[in-house]
């Protein structure tokens, strides 16, 4: 089987049910159950599950590291596992591991020849990469010596290294600082430029929400969502801002009881933030009943974290 553009399925599952055996009983513990999904080509898809979802499985089966236990993963058109799928793949695993006496340079000539690639095109993708990632000053250095936000950067150009139609990610933002997390982010952002399919996952939802374009959440074993991140926020209904004037400040309680929030001062105007529809209704009325006047009612939307804590929360494992 053979990747044709047209198909535009970078990522295919069909069917997927993965299970694995643990403690004494050896007993059978159920992960996956019947997963079905798509990436398309060009995409930055964001991969969403509480701990134990089964997200690292997943990509562990993606990768062809473990195979499930029934159903069907194509990428780039071949099958998971296969050398023509592991060839369109880069991967960075949650916990990257490299030679600490090794630099850059020398670790990726290393992941060059697992890759095929020839003695002269690994000189100038190395050299390409580590400026790609930002490491290029720092290409003689030790490994030994890089934080945490370095070797995840180092990570990233061994997984681009050989020019992947696929770049996969398993929590690659964990552990870092703000700064290192918006490096990460631009990276991603600029392989999606190049043609790249970036596939991740992640707890850390406002960096989700803020490069992916799609989104697939796991939950109890079964795909819970699939598709854009505004498709399944806009349905949902957050809180309402409501500002006013004109009301004498001795009703600014019946207002604040109204939205079961409280009053603030806004410049010329006063503010109060509703939780929801029925209780912005309500804030209304207490202000026109009380002599007010409307300076603006605005929808508060919801991001992808509130929506997330709300819908799984209660869910979570530890």
């Amino acid at each position: 089987m053979c990747y044709r553009e047209a198909d535009r399925a970078v990522i295919d599952l069909e069917g997927i049910t993965a299970s694995y055996r643990s403690g004494f009983a050896r007993r059978k513990r159920l992960v996956l159950d019947d997963i079905r999904f798509k990436i398309p080509a060009g995409a930055i898809a964001g991969y969403l599950g509480v701990n134990g979802a089964g997200k690292t499985t997943t990509i562990k089966l993606i990768v062809g590291i473990n195979r499930p236990d029934s159903g069907r993963i194509a990428v780039a058109g071949h099958l998971a596992g296969s050398n023509e799928a592991r060839s369109a793949l880069g991967y960075l695993p949650e916990n990257p591991y490299f030679y600490e006496y090794l630099t850059p340079v020398e670790a990726l000539d290393f992941y060059g020849r697992l890759s095929g690639l020839e003695r002269k095109d690994r000189q100038t993708r190395t050299e390409a990469v580590l400026r790609e990632v930002d490491l290029l000053d720092a290409k003689d250095r030790p490994v030994k010596e890089f934080s945490k936000g370095m070797r995840q950067r180092l990570g990233v150009a061994q997984a681009i290294l050989h020019r992947p139609k696929l770049l996969v990610l398993d929590e690659p933002l964990t552990g870092l600082d703000p700064m290192g997390r918006l490096a990460l982010r631009d990276i991603i952002l600029r392989q999606r430029a190049q043609g790249t399919t970036i596939f991740f996952s992640s707890h850390i939802l406002s960096d989700v929400e803020a490069v992916c374009d799609r989104i697939v959440i796991v939950d109890a074993c079964k795909i819970a969502y699939e598709g854009s991140v505004e498709k399944l926020l806009e349905a949902k209904e957050g809180a309402f801002r409501v500002a006013f004037e004109g009301l004498a400040e001795e009703k600014h309680a019946l207002v604040a009881e109204a939205a079961q929030g409280t009053v603030e001062r806004r410049g010329a105007h006063h503010e109060v933030t509703a939780k929801d529809r029925a209780s912005a209704e309500r804030t209304l009325d207490a202000v026109r009943g009380a002599g007010g006047r409307l300076v603006f009612f605005q929808p508060v939307g919801v991001t992808l974290e509130e929506y997330f804590v709300e819908k799984f929360g209660k869910g979570a494992k530890t």
